[in-house]
């Protein structure tokens, strides 16, 4: 009974202990397979966190970079806008300055511009229907061309012209004007000459007065001078003052005549009816306008012969004794020829001469104090030209509004540039000189010389 038991004892030990032997491995392979689980996963996760910290590190660097791109380009923009300023507001001192000085320099125009001395054509005194000149005014003037015979043929060519001009003055006159509502005629305002022409082309017809004391003198010389600014030219076209022509409510007269009879209307009148050309202004000096104009540029350069430098002098004794000097002042010497530098009496004096080349050379002896003085005044300082303004201005008598001649002033720099063209009337050796009513005088045709005129003020002509 004891064998039993032991034995039983004995095969339930081994079954028990290979049944323990088989949970203890059982468990070492779950606990081996829970360890390499656990191994991979760890792996895993060092991996990942490798990865994230790796991305973490690059994205914070590409953050950086662009943080710095954008902070340089912001710079950029900020001195730009910088610079850009700083150029708009240098603009703007210099548009400021640019109008202060315009407006300055305008103030400064006007200023000279306004000591012109202003005429109302309403205001022009003229002679009676029925006075007469006296030739024997002219002074040294009236022995310069003899009253000789003409030959009928020339004086009857010239008549007829005058006759044309007469007939179709008194058509005109006849013809019915225009009636407005409103004031009678006798009580309407005097016209005043248009502001300048937008066409480019202005004229101005330019007088020097011969007033020895009596009503207006006669005009010593008549240019018409036109600014051009198409051609980039200025005109400047001598009408000799013996040219017979009809003057309006006077009849056949010399030209120069006009002005005497009624003023710078009626002399503008008679070119305008003679030549069929418009000119609404006009400017004018006198003997001792002229004289004090010259001197103001600091006199001018001329080229004196010696037949010239002698009826300088001639001349020098009647202007000498219009203005009350002593008979030998501003003389010149027998060895005073060639280029002179001549002062104000000693150009008028030069610019009166007709014995010389007779009356055709005297025209362009006038054109010539004109070219010289304006070439003196442009070559003066600021200072010199202020001051030689301040007495020349003064001395002119003009029908232009202070406007325009302030356009003219403004635009006289841009003048100085352009061409000068001389022309003269009678052109050439045209004219004929006759004698009618005991007048030496110079007689054209009418048709040729209108063209000629009409081209140039009209600005048709082509050089």
């Amino acid at each position: 009974m004891d064998n039993r038991n032991s034995g039983d004892h004995e095969g339930r030990s081994q079954e028990e202990r290979a049944r323990e032997f088989a949970r203890i491995l059982e468990q070492q392979k779950r606990m081996e397979a829970q360890d390499g689980s656990q191994s991979a996963s760890g792996s895993r996760g060092k991996g990942t966190e490798k990865i994230v910290a790796r991305k973490r590190t690059t994205g914070s660097s590409g953050s950086g970079e662009h943080r710095i791109v954008t902070r340089n380009k912001r710079a950029k923009q900020k001195r730009r806008r910088k610079i850009i300023r700083r150029i708009c507001i240098i603009l703007l001192i210099l548009a400021l300055i640019a109008l202060l000085g315009w407006f300055l320099i305008h103030a400064i125009v006007r200023h000279f511009v306004k000591k012109i001395n202003y005429e109302d054509a309403a205001s022009v005194s003229t002679m009676a229907p029925d006075a007469t000149l006296d030739d024997n005014e002219e002074g040294i003037e009236s022995t310069a061309e003899p009253v000789t015979d003409s030959p009928s043929q020339d004086v009857a060519e010239l008549q007829s012209q005058i006759d044309i001009i007469i007939s179709r003055m008194t058509t005109e006159a006849t013809e019915p004007e225009e009636t407005f509502g409103g004031k009678p005629q006798e009580t309407q305002e005097p016209t005043v000459a248009p502001e300048l022409e937008k066409d480019g082309v202005t004229n101005i017809l330019l007088l020097g007065i011969d007033a020895r004391g009596h009503l207006n003198g006669r005009a010593d010389a008549i240019i018409v001078l036109t600014i051009n600014e198409n051609q980039k030219k200025i005109y400047m076209t001598s009408i000799m003052r013996d040219v017979y022509v009809v003057i309006p409510g006077r009849g056949g007269d010399r030209i120069n005549s006009a002005y005497a009879y009624g003023g710078a209307p009626l002399l503008i009148d008679t070119i305008e009816a003679n030549f069929g050309v418009r000119i609404d202004y006009y400017a004018r000096v006198d003997f001792l306008s002229f004289i004090l104009g010259v001197d103001a540029v600091g006199g001018v350069d001329i080229e004196v012969s010696e037949e010239e430098r002698h009826w300088i002098n001639e001349y020098l004794n009647e202007i000498n004794g219009l203005y009350g000097r002593e008979a030998y002042v501003d003389k010149l010497a027998e060895d005073q020829i060639g280029n002179l530098h001549l002062n104000g009496p000693q150009a008028l004096a030069y610019a009166r001469i007709r014995y010389v080349g007779s009356d055709y050379a005297r025209t362009q002896r006038q054109r010539n104090v004109i070219n010289a003085a304006v070439k003196q005044l442009k070559s003066q300082s600021i200072p010199g030209i202020i001051s030689a303004l301040d007495t020349i201005l003064p001395l002119i008598t003009t029908n232009m509004s202070v406007d325009m001649l302030s356009d003219l002033v403004w635009s006289a720099p841009a003048f100085f540039k352009y061409e000068i063209v001389e022309k003269r009337i009678p052109m050439g050796n045209t004219g004929k000189p006759v004698t009618i009513d005991k007048k030496q005088v110079i007689g054209i045709d009418f048709d040729v010389h209108s063209e000629m005129l009409q081209s140039i003020v009209n600005g048709t002509n082509v050089e």
